[in-house]
């Protein structure tokens, strides 16, 4: 069985516990927004064949369909930005980053797959941190020389601490 021959540094560690907590959160907010696009997807297909939404949302009751379909694709629409925000960094680190975030829904699955890029902007070598999900599996990884890395938490520390 190979082992690894180097160690990862303290610094380095904490970087990446700070991520790997960052993206479970993240994982979790995005879900619960799918799972609210879902819904609304089921709901406005309901309305289209005509079915009455007034069991599953009494407070539907009596309104004309033009209103509820413009209040479910108006919640639909902020489950969506949601989804998409949930991957951001706070304010304060964000600033240290340049991020890129691409998801997609493979055919056959329904839960969607992120591959986010975290670059980071102020570091005299490259350092990028990248986040990957597939089904419930996330996995997060460091890139850069140990120098970048090392940087990047300086930076990051500091930015959590002037908040």
């Amino acid at each position: 069985m190979p082992r690894v021959t180097t160690g990862i540094s303290t610094t380095q560690h904490e970087l990446k516990n700070f991520f790997d907590n960052h993206a479970s959160i993240a994982f979790d907010h995005c879900w619960d927004a799918h799972c609210k696009i879902n819904f609304y997807t089921k709901l406005l297909a309901d309305i289209k064949k005509g079915l009455v939404l007034s069991q599953e949302l009494p407070e539907t009751k009596g309104l004309p369909i033009s209103v509820i379909r413009t209040v479910i694709q108006k919640q639909q629409k902020q489950a969506v930005a949601a989804a998409e925000s949930a991957w951001e960094l706070a304010d304060n680190i964000a600033r240290e980053f340049r991020t890129t975030i691409r998801s997609a829904i493979p055919a056959g699955e329904t839960i969607p797959q992120y591959d986010i890029e975290y670059k980071a902007r102020n570091t005299r070598e490259p350092a990028k941190i990248l986040i990957n999900t597939w089904r419930r599996n996330i996995k997060v990884e460091l890139s850069g020389a140990d120098s970048a890395l090392d940087e990047l938490h300086r930076l990051i520390m500091l930015s959590v601490l002037k908040s």
